[in-house]
């Protein structure tokens, strides 16, 4: 089990198992014809992702933006209700 998706993906390069991955990941990286692409589409899983961070961090900027994407995306996907 690896916490990380790059570890994941490096331990998947080096024949140490197996990782699941998005697009994103692979778009970036020299090496993405190594790895096999799934025909696949997308799927409601049901699941529930949260993201959290250091309350000592909460005002960073950095944190705000992410945040503020994560939310929007949700919205345009139809996985959260606009915000008021």
């Amino acid at each position: 089990h690896f916490s990380h998706m790059l570890l994941a993906l490096e331990a998947a390069r080096f024949h140490q198992g197996i990782a699941l991955t998005n697009d994103y990941m692979l778009s970036t990286r020299k090496d993405s014809e190594e790895f096999v692409r799934l025909p696949c589409h997308p799927l409601v899983t049901g699941d529930t992702f949260y993201f959290a961070w250091k309350t000592s961090r909460r005002q960073e900027r950095g944190i705000q933006i992410l945040r503020r994407w994560l939310v929007g995306q949700a919205i345009e996907g139809g996985l959260r209700g606009e915000v008021a």
